[in-house]
């Protein structure tokens, strides 16, 4: 019995140890870019062994990028596009997956299996099409260039169809006999049901475009309408900062996906799991 339970123990102590030895491994990136975002120009970020604590710690490179970089300008590019983007594919996402997974009408099904097959495209395929509507409907340098191809999301659909159709269709019944039309059941009675799926659906959106880069790097050639990721690049291939600079740039630009990500999380797989569920 003891040998069981020496064996378990030991086989836990090992399991701790590796995802210990992984955790350190995947964090020491991000350690050592905070570091050296901390450390005054003379500090030297690439010492052996690494120098992890800066002596002294100064924020005057988180100045220097708002002050002399305009990045202040590309964050707020980044989220005004985010926010708008998310609130406007979470409106398109619920009005087409409702209809396809609560009403009964000739074709549906063909129309799903349709959305679903461009799940098989890869984003690089939409590339020249996405740009000629853009070209053609006069989006080129406009923040809208960037908004539009995001709104409608085949996943997107695809995860709320899924979540719409754990829900009993008892409810919908029940709302009819209290003289309850299609909408009101759609906005009062279905949509709060769906809650945890739309808010996962907005993390992944925020994410996904916080970290677009290709897409506003093909529309956007004004400088002052660069998102964040683009002016990160456009940072390093423009000027000649110091290390310690470019890091605390790096800084600002990954931020917010890790605060997003840690705070919400919890949502995030409540809600994708809450679409499969039953």
């Amino acid at each position: 019995m003891r040998m069981g339970l020496s064996a378990k123990n030991s086989r836990i102590f090992v399991s701790y140890l590796f995802m210990a030895l992984g955790t350190i491994i995947f964090l020491f990136p991000l350690v050592w870019l905070v570091s050296t975002s901390l450390m005054s120009p003379s500090e030297n970020p690439f010492s052996v062994p690494p120098h992890l604590i800066p002596h002294p710690v100064t924020l005057s490179n988180y100045v220097e990028t708002f002050k002399n970089y305009n990045f202040g300008r590309y964050m707020w590019n980044s989220f005004l596009i985010a926010m708008i983007s998310v609130g406007l594919n979470i409106v398109v996402t619920l009005i087409t997956a409702y209809p396809l997974a609560r009403m009964k009408f000739r074709g549906r099904r063909i129309v799903m299996g349709l959305i679903v097959a461009t799940l098989v495209l890869p984003s690089q395929g939409t590339l020249v099409p996405s740009y000629l509507l853009t070209l053609h409907l006069h989006l080129l340098n406009t923040y809208w260039g960037v908004i539009v191809p995001s709104i409608f999301s085949a996943f997107s659909v695809f995860l709320l169809y899924q979540s719409f159709n754990t829900i009993s269709h008892e409810l919908d019944e029940a709302a009819r006999i209290d003289g309850a039309g299609d909408f009101r059941i759609f906005i009062q009675v279905l949509t709060p049901l769906v809650v945890p799926t739309l808010a996962a659906l907005a993390i992944m959106g925020f994410l996904g475009s916080w970290d677009n880069f290709l897409w506003p790097l093909i529309v956007l050639s004004n400088s002052n309408l660069y998102t964040a990721p683009l002016g990160l690049d456009y940072f390093f291939g423009t000027f000649g900062a110091s290390w310690s600079v470019a890091a605390a740039a790096s800084v600002l630009v990954a931020a917010p996906v890790v605060i997003v990500f840690l705070v919400l999380q919890r949502w995030f797989v409540n809600g994708v799991a809450g679409a499969f569920k039953g």
